[in-house]
Parts: C-alpha cells; sequence; structure tokens
C-alpha cells in the first residue's frame, strides 16, 4: 500500500504511518514490559521502521500494528479505544486477502491483554518470554566450591562453549541448533569487548576433568547490561553455579550500572534462580500462530 492508500472494511481499515509520528504514539501507547530505560529508547525502536499501520475506524486512529508479509507484531491501541475480537478477526483477514497463498499468519510480542480477542480468532500461544531486573547492588558474595573455578571468557574458547550451550539447553523449550549459538557468541564477543561486561561475565571450569561447566556473558543492551546468555551443564546442575556467576555479576555491575536485566522463556525453571534473586518479572509477551491448513 501507498503511503496514502486504505484498505477499507465496513468498519475498520488500515492507513500506511509516517514512521516518526509513529514511533510517538508506539511509546506512548505501547506498554513498556521489557523495562526500556526511557521512552526515547522506547521511540527508537519504530523510527527507521517501513512496516507500521495505522488501525482506523471511521477515520479515526484507534491503534497501530507492525505488518510484514504474514506476520503481526507490537500492538497497541489509543485510548479509549480497546483491542476487540472484531479488530482481530479485521487484521487476520487482511493478510488472508493480501499474501497470495498464505496458510499461517504469526502474531508475535502479543501483550497478556490482548491475547484473549486473538484466541477468540484461531490463533494459539507458541512460546512467552518477559524481561526481568533488579538493581545491581547485592550484599551477597559469591563463592566457588573448590572443584570449580571461574575465569573471564576468552574468545578462543568457542568450540567448547557452543558444545556446552547445545548440550545444556538440549530438548528444552530453549533448545537452538550449534550453528545459531556460534552465530550468537561470535556476535558477543565481536560487539561487547568491553573490560567490565568480561569482567562481570563467567567461564566455570571443574577442576578435575578440565572441561568448561557453566558460561555468563553479559552484554550492553539500551545502554544498561543485560545478561546475554547463561548455561550450566547438565552434570553440574545442582552445584550453584548459576547463582554463583548471576551474583558475580551483579555484584562487578555495581558503582558502573544501577541494574541488571534478563530475558527468560516461560516455563524454564532458571525463573525460579531469578525470582529467588530478586529479579523483578515484567509482563510476559506471547508468540501466536493462525493456521488454516
Amino acid at each position: 500500500m501507498g503511503e496514502a492508500e486504505q484498505h477499507i472494511h465496513p468498519v475498520y481499515s488500515l492507513a500506511k504511518a509516517e514512521p516518526v509520528l509513529y514511533s510517538r504514539y508506539f511509546a506512548t501507547y505501547r506498554k513498556n514490559v521489557w523495562f526500556r530505560p526511557s521512552w526515547k529508547h522506547v521511540q527508537q525502536m519504530m523510527a527507521d521502521a517501513d512496516d507500521c499501520y495505522w488501525i482506523m475506524s471511521g477515520g479515526i486512529r484507534i491503534g497501530g500494528i507492525l505488518i510484514s508479509e504474514n506476520t503481526l507484531g507490537s500492538l497497541f491501541v489509543i485510548p479509549p479505544f480497546g483491542f476487540s475480537q472484531p479488530i482481530a478477526a479485521y487484521l487476520k483477514e487482511y493478510i488472508m486477502e493480501n499474501i497470495t497463498g498464505v496458510t499461517r499468519i504469526h502474531a508475535y510480542n502479543v501483550l497478556p491483554e490482548h491475547i484473549a480477542a486473538f484466541a477468540a480468532e484461531g490463533f494459539k500461544p507458541e512460546q512467552a518470554r518477559k524481561c526481568m531486573i533488579r538493581p545491581t547492588a547485592d550484599t551477597h558474595t559469591p563463592s566457588l566450591v573448590d572443584q570449580f573455578r571461574s575465569k573471564q571468557p576468552e574468545p578462543g574458547e568457542l568450540v567448547q562453549i557452543i558444545r556446552l550451550l547445545v548440550d545444556a539447553y538440549r530438548n528444552s523449550i530453549d533448545d537452538r541448533d550449534g550453528e545459531t549459538f556460534t552465530q550468537d557468541i561470535l556476535y558477543y564477543f565481536e560487539n561487547n569487548s568491553i573490560d567490565i561486561l568480561l569482567d562481570a561475565s563467567s567461564i566455570i571450569v571443574d577442576q578435575q576433568s578440565n572441561e568448561i561447566v557453566g558460561v555468563c556473558f553479559v552484554s550492553l543492551w539500551e545502554d544498561l547490561p543485560l545478561i546475554y546468555e547463561i548455561a550450566v551443564a547438565p552434570a553440574a546442575r545442582g552445584k550453584g553455579l548459576a547463582e554463583y556467576m548471576l551474583r558475580k555479576a551483579i555484584r562487578k555491575l555495581d558503582r558502573h550500572y544501577d541494574v541488571l536485566r534478563l530475558f527468560v522463556t516461560t516455563g524454564n525453571r532458571a525463573e525460579h534462580l531469578y525470582t529467588k534473586l530478586e529479579f523483578l518479572p515484567g509482563d510476559e509477551l506471547t508468540s501466536m500462530i493462525y493456521s488454516n491448513d
């Protein structure tokens, strides 16, 4: 659709949005469930977007959404309007009419209050994630049993690190293949070579086998630290390694940054540890899928 074109519906329509104006609305009306540090950071998400649309009703903007081929994302609604099943039905209809041969529609980053309307139109939840946050100040001093030692991550240990990650996440809700982990860790080393981040990160080595049994990588996201990856080998679980690595990161980051964030997939048993360590959860963002196969 062109800048001024609209997709007409008896009640609703879509109009292509100008990104800068759209970003102001998005930053104001989209719930900040990922603890983004400022209104400006939320706005920057959409400042260059070329797939943003206004949801219109009777010539009035009632919300906004990102539409790219067979995906819907980052929905927000402008008060006093609300999101309802008829709007979800219209968005589904729009995709089905405009994408040739589409059999599946993905709705991503669905807020809790929008799930019911999508579900009423046949969208099924796939995975939910949430951000968690806590201050970097910590009165606990982390310690390891003598069997293990902690060191900074090094790019030369990539093969062992990938082997550990594949082993740690195998058959879990966060399972990924070796190539994906490889690209993620290479990206980390290329973009986070900052002394304080590496100092706050950990490689845990079993001194008996000399094998890497734990990893924790700390990165920067929107000018604040984020747990980029954390994993413990199945054989080394229950020995306090994850808690040690997180407490170490919290203490090392103190006096440099005020807070630490991480992401957790709903159903990951590590969430219990994060709550124990005083991480506060934001709302879940759910991926949903509609299929007419």
